[in-house]
């Protein structure tokens, strides 16, 4: 039914070849990747910290914890960090080019993740978008991005 359709707005990037999208409201800011220090002992998804006035933001390689390969070609100087919030925390997603800000109607929305990629679903997957101008863009459920034993590690580290 068309009236029971809603609208959201969606931060599109690239990840490796395709296009993913989180809600823009779980965006707090876009950074252009800058430097990120290495800390030891970090989960194998979050590769170190970056200064974001004042604060010292974990960073986690997108591409890294959904685990998608490297391209041969990809070009890692045009990388940004979209800073959003997971759980309490400000997190950084280290991620490709960012795209746009898309509307997004929710009747676009295809959530049986298995029969659309033929993968197993996954907790921060949400679904796919099919777009009427054509393309797709995978729709990632940010408040299970990492699991609340991950969010307490990430808390150790970087209190």
């Amino acid at each position: 039914m068309e009236s029971d359709r809603t609208q959201e707005r969606i931060v599109t990037f690239q990840l490796g070849k395709e296009r993913y999208g989180i809600p823009i409201e779980f965006v707090e800011s876009i950074e252009r990747k800058g430097a990120i220090t290495a800390i030891p002992h970090l989960p194998g998804f979050c590769v170190g910290i970056f200064a974001l006035r004042g604060q010292s933001v974990p960073i986690i390689d997108l591409r890294m914890r959904l685990g998608i390969e490297a391209e041969k070609n990809e070009d890692y100087t045009s990388q940004y960090i979209v800073v959003t919030k997971i759980g309490t925390r400000l997190v950084g997603l280290l991620v490709g080019t960012v795209h746009e800000v898309i509307p997004a109607d929710s009747g676009w929305l295809e959530t049986d993740i298995a029969f659309v990629t033929g993968l197993p679903e996954s907790d921060y997957l949400r679904g796919v978008l099919n777009l009427p101008t054509g393309g797709f863009v995978i729709l990632l459920n940010l408040p299970t991005l990492l699991s609340l034993k991950e969010q307490e590690s990430l808390n150790t580290i970087v209190p």
